[in-house]
């Protein structure tokens, strides 16, 4: 893809869910008082392992996700059809979206805006729904094995999610390349803006 190095590209909108909970402001509050957001694991069992401290995100629910301003452009019949069942998202989806609702309000965007993506940078995707799927296939359980267990642990998942979320119909990527994996979509992305492949 060729680019056109003159045409600027900011970042208009920023959304953070951390380890000190869900916002922008909170996470920068937290960062600039120099608080650790390490704490002692909770999510699942320590013993005999050699550490028991993670910084890890607290528990987020659906009732998390914030509503986003509808675009002019939306045609209001879709809405009801193009809606994902949060209920399903596993937890890498769902703090991702309520990551991207936050960054789409801070950015003065509607769901809906035409020539708008999604690129997201992920090492893993939804491992917490493939792992509860394993342990119900191998034991007594296994007739509970959801139908979207494939689907909703894969790591294209998450960039889906948000597309549906946001009623976005544009690009839908996830870039998986390890711990650079979200510098290197924010630089794609870009690349894309630049190219004139998409607005947003």
């Amino acid at each position: 893809m060729s680019s056109n190095r003159g045409s600027r590209v900011v970042i208009s909108g920023i959304g953070v869910v951390s380890p000190f909970g869900i916002g922008r402001e909170k996470f920068w509050e937290s960062v600039s008082q120099g608080k650790s957001g390490a704490k002692v694991i909770s999510t699942f069992e320590t013993e005999g392992l050699p550490c028991r401290v993670a910084a890890s995100v607290p528990p987020v629910t659906v009732e998390d996700l914030v509503p986003v301003p509808l675009s002019t452009g939306v045609d209001l019949a879709d809405v009801g059809r193009s809606r994902a069942d949060p209920r399903r998202y596993s937890r890498t989806s769902l703090i991702a979206v309520i990551a991207a609702q936050e960054a789409w309000n801070d950015a003065g965007l509607s769901a809906g805006e035409s020539s708008a993506g999604v690129i997201v940078g992920s090492g893993a995707g939804g491992i917490d729904v493939a792992e509860r799927q394993y342990q119900e296939y191998f034991t007594d359980s296994w007739k509970r094995v959801s139908p979207y267990a494939i689907p909703v642990s894969i790591v294209g998942m998450v960039s889906s999610e948000i597309s549906i979320a946001l009623r976005l119909h544009g690009i839908s990527h996830v870039l998986s390349t390890g711990c650079t994996s979200s510098t290197d979509a924010i630089g794609y992305a870009a690349q894309m803006i630049r190219a004139g492949e998409a607005d947003v």
